[in-house]
């Protein structure tokens, strides 16, 4: 029998640059190429001789402000968090600022707006039912997922700022944090 006393080892952590980069093409393949791939299975609407119509543009709107929101949220996380702490893994406190104090999950809205600003730039059906399949799973699995999580962790912290702040996005209510 082998009663080992020592911890269990570490998986070796990869140095920030590669995550930075890693990281950066799997957003780029999810919010960029991922769309415009399915935006090729059907027909686009509102394009005419393969280029976009005026209305189709305000897609690219909402996808560069998205972008930058989700761009922000990311750049929140790492600065307050001074690591690049693995996606799966909670910040050791409640993060409350920013784009957080209008929205319990701003990152969620971002990745719905700019895959919803794909569907409207492209005219595409695919990329329609693509983003409103991604929105009930961050709906319905991710964030209620999360909420339990979160609630287990941060305790009364967290059930102030649930009640503060909406799920999605709007007004502040009159408690503070």
């Amino acid at each position: 029998m082998d009663l080992r006393t020592e911890e269990p080892a570490t998986p070796p952590s990869l140095p920030p640059r590669l995550v930075a980069i890693a990281g950066t093409i799997r957003l780029v393949i999810f919010y960029a190429i991922l769309p415009w791939v399915l935006s090729l299975i059907s027909p686009r609407f509102g394009w005419s001789a393969g280029m976009p119509s005026l209305p189709n543009f305000l897609g690219l709107a909402i996808t560069g402000v998205a972008a930058f929101l989700l761009l922000r949220c990311i750049s929140l996380h790492i600065t307050s968090y001074s690591s690049f702490a693995p996606i799966d893994s909670y910040p050791p406190f409640l993060l409350v600022d920013g784009p957080y104090r209008f929205s319990r999950n701003p990152m969620y809205v971002a990745d719905i707006a700019i895959w919803a600003g794909w569907a409207l730039f492209y005219g595409s059906i695919p990329v329609l039912l693509a983003t409103l399949c991604f929105a009930c799973i961050l709906a319905f699995v991710n964030v209620p997922s999360e909420e339990r999580q979160l609630l287990a962790r941060f305790g009364d912290e967290f059930q102030l700022y649930k009640s503060s702040v909406p799920r999605w996005v709007g007004r502040r209510h009159q408690h503070t944090l």
